[in-house]
């Protein structure tokens, strides 16, 4: 974490550095070769790269995963401060009769630096969110998935989260084809019922629609638009995320990795440029 945050003394120098070495290593990532990156499954059965790329493609997959998402963003605030979140972000599946129940908790952490006036240095952790997607567990052509979303009002200080517990629906669609793409849309809308009456309550809402490609070698290219806010006061941040991912093993371990520029679209969205770098930990299909 410490590391991306060395990278803001010369902030925009060194963002135009990042964002053209990730948009190297995504070239790199589709020209490489089919080197196959392998994964055991509990029948000891070795699947192809592009295999367990697809599956870590599709939100709804029965796979425990433990996802840490680092997002760097420079130009934020009156001060071109900086802001880091890091999402631990686990994914464990049930299965329950013909349905699969498919949890991810999202646990944020922000750090800011010259946000909130010049020389400051903030860090904490925001509020969790937790989710269970309902899905079949012989899906058809259609992949889809539907459930609960709560937060948590668990953010260590009155800026890092809004002080109110809240929750609603979330639901996931997916399509995926043989030739290795995935089409994919999630969306999320919870309200406010209970927390600190001192603050407006709030009606936030998650779009993700999203496209990526997964190749035989594992490697992987993509995109999707991040769109969030706050019906209560018509604020909307919209991103694109561009990436390049890829699976490996350390050992025996498969993990994945991802990098990509994370750029913002509107006005209203936080900062001039971003970063997302990320790893997927997979221990069981």
């Amino acid at each position: 974490m410490y590391f991306y945050f060395g990278l803001v003394s010369r902030r925009k120098k060194i963002m135009k550095q990042i964002l053209s070495w990730s948009m190297v290593f995504i070239v790199i990532i589709s020209l490489q070769p089919a080197v196959i990156a392998q994964a055991q499954d509990s029948t000891k059965k070795i699947e192809a790269g592009q295999e367990l790329a697809l599956k870590l493609a599709n939100p709804l997959v029965s796979m425990i995963s433990v996802p840490f998402q680092f997002n760097m963003m420079v130009g934020v605030g009156p001060y071109n401060g900086s802001q880091l979140l890091t999402n631990f972000q686990p994914v464990i599946p049930f299965k329950i009769g013909k349905v699969n129940i498919i949890t991810r908790t999202i646990v944020p952490f922000i750090e800011n630096r010259n946000v909130f006036e010049q020389g400051s240095t903030t860090f904490g952790l925001s509020d969790i969110n937790f989710s269970a997607f309902i899905t079949p567990a012989k899906p058809g052509k259609m992949i889809w998935g539907i459930g609960p979303a709560i937060t948590f009002p668990t953010a260590t200080a009155s800026y890092l989260g809004a002080e109110k517990w809240a929750a609603g629906p979330t639901m996931a669609f997916l399509k995926q084809t043989k030739s290795g793409w995935t089409y994919a849309l999630l969306a999320r809308q919870i309200w406010s019922f209970a927390g600190s009456k001192d603050v407006d309550n709030v009606s936030p809402f998650y779009i993700n629609p999203g496209v990526g490609h997964s190749f035989k070698s594992g490697a992987g290219l993509g995109g999707n638009f991040e769109i969030s806010g706050d019906w209560n006061n018509l604020s909307t941040q919209v991103f694109l995320n561009l990436n390049g991912s890829m699976v490996s093993k350390f050992g025996k371990q498969p993990v994945s990795f991802v990098i990509g520029p994370r750029i913002p679209m509107t006005a209203e969205t936080i900062g001039d440029w971003g970063l997302r770098v990320g790893f997927t930990l997979i221990f069981k299909q």
